[in-house]
């Protein structure tokens, strides 16, 4: 008798088809006799598994790129961003638990892990424990965030950093270009308004400059590196030539390398710009002045070899942007720019008069002044963590103002009304000390990807930094979003330590012969 499976179907290629309409039919089963979330969620949880056996370091990707879609499918407290939490503390047992991986660490964790401490402590002054517990399981996952994004830039593959930034190039687009979409349809509130029927962006984060604050923290990770990923495809153009110049199948291998490379930097580089235009139209005056100081910060880095012709170029430069702003930007982009000195000249919110021109500027100030009433009170613990708005009531400075809008407008007074001075302090230990490792891995190496990374990380920081003078950019998960510049920096650190290393073996080396 002959098989079946002789005619032409091979049973290596017949299996497969069977075993999935085995797994679709029990599927079917499965999805009329479960829940319907069960039903749903179950293939995605297996897909999931699956990938993460595949590609361990995927879960950390996922929680990066969640952070703009945190709130979205929320159900029971059950958020995308903590599901992908999950994933990638999954992802980094299934390395270890294979021994495939050894843990590493940093003592800039020393600082970070201190801040939290601190938190946990102030929380026993705290009037709500509730409050106080969430703001500390922000942190706790900023925490694990950046040792999480350190494991898996440490083993220094570069597809890896390649897949990270761009899931951040992806994610910033898509926001930039749905908040820009918003503004655009003027879908935003009355307060949102700026001329006609436009609104100010706000995106998934339901407020502009929250929107914006995002933005400016994916922005300068995937512009440096978009930079880097530009220089390297000019290598890979002129290594497909060379081999071109051999024949064409011959050029097969580097023909696919020069389009791969080519569709990278297109996306790195196409994402900068759309966010960037998401930034300009959030109308977010603090991250404009952020986005400003992130630039010419990184910049003035990158070109530290002319510095002498740059030095004296800057005030005129400036001058020539103020005038170009005021002569060619729409009337409302150049009047809301015109109007950023307002927004750090400080004054006495309780008694000014309030007019429509200048109430966001006084509504600012008032919160300034109500967080440092309560940092006068508690100038040690504060009045405990995430707990700002539930002493608001005992210190807003005018009846206008009885209603606190969430924080201090200005991170730094925040965590003084919050922490006291001793949170401040640690807090700005721990930025400060990212800071000044990334500006000097940028000004140490020689190497253009290590350079790339440590001029991301500083160019964020620089911007959040000044952005903070005026807003809180550590509330919905952002503080994920800033740990990916404060491990991008460690990983530059160890990237110029290891080429150091490999310079000093070979110069032992070159000596001994």
């Amino acid at each position: 008798m002959t098989p079946v499976l002789s005619h032409g179907l091979p049973i290596r290629r017949t299996l497969p088809w069977l075993a999935g309409a085995v797994l679709t039919a029990a599927y079917v089963l499965l999805f009329l006799a479960l829940p319907p979330v069960v039903a749903v969620a179950l293939p995605l949880v297996v897909g999931a598994g699956l990938a993460l056996l595949r590609w361990p370091w995927l879960g950390v990707v996922m929680l990066v790129a969640s952070v703009p879609a945190q709130q979205l499918g929320a159900v029971g407290g059950l958020t995308l961003t903590r599901l992908s939490l999950v994933a990638a503390i999954v992802g980094l047992l299934i390395l270890w638990t294979l021994g495939t991986r050894q843990l590493h660490g940093t003592r800039l964790a020393i600082p970070f892990l201190a801040l939290i401490v601190w938190m946990f402590l102030t929380a026993a002054v705290a009037r709500d424990i509730g409050l106080a517990l969430a703001d500390l399981f922000r942190w706790t996952v900023a925490f694990v965030a950046f040792l999480a994004i350190i494991q898996i830039l440490s083993w220094k593959e570069s597809r890896i950093v390649t897949v990270l930034i761009l899931a951040i190039a992806v994610a910033g687009a898509f926001e930039a270009g749905f908040g820009t979409a918003l503004g655009l349809l003027g879908l935003g509130p009355e307060s949102f308004k700026i001329e006609g029927a436009f609104s100010r962006a706000f995106g998934t984060f339901g407020r502009p400059n929250t929107f914006a604050g995002y933005l400016e923290m994916s922005l300068f990770p995937v512009l440096w590196f978009g930079l880097f990923r530009l220089w390297h495809l000019g290598g890979v153009l002129r290594l497909y030539r060379d081999s071109r110049r051999r024949g064409f199948a011959v050029s097969a291998t580097q023909r696919r390398s020069l389009v791969r490379a080519a569709v990278i930097t297109a996306i790195l580089l196409g994402s900068s710009a759309i966010m960037f235009g998401g930034i300009v139209v959030s109308f977010s005056r603090g991250a404009w002045i952020g986005v400003l100081a992130g630039l010419a910060v990184t910049m003035f880095v990158a070109a530290r070899r002319y510095w002498h012709l740059i030095v004296p170029a800057v005030p005129g430069v400036a001058l020539l942007a103020i005038l170009a702003v005021q002569m060619l930007a729409p009337e409302a982009l150049a009047d809301r720019a015109s109007s950023i000195a307002d927004e750090a000249r400080p004054f006495d919110a309780s008694s000014i008069p309030i007019t429509p021109d200048n109430f966001a500027v006084v509504e600012r100030m008032a919160h300034w002044q109500a967080g440092w009433r309560m940092f006068e009170d508690h100038p040690v613990t504060g009045v405990g963590s995430g707990n700002f708005n539930a002493n608001y009531p005992d210190y807003y400075v005018r009846e206008t103002f009885q209603f606190s809008q969430g924080h201090a407008h200005n991170f730094y007074i925040h965590v003084l009304a919050e922490n006291g001075m001793v949170g401040l302090a640690l807090y700005l230990t721990l930025i400060l000390s990212f800071a000044f490792l990334a500006l000097y891995v940028a000004l140490a190496t020689d190497n253009r990807l290590t350079g790339a990374l440590a001029l991301g990380a500083l160019g964020t920081m620089a911007a959040v930094y000044v952005h903070n003078g005026f807003e809180n950019l550590h509330v919905l998960n952002l503080s994920i979003q800033i740990s990916v510049s404060w491990a991008l920096a460690v990983v530059a650190w160890q990237r110029l330590r290891d080429e150091r290393s490999t310079s000093e073996l070979s110069s032992m080396e070159y000596s001994a012969k």
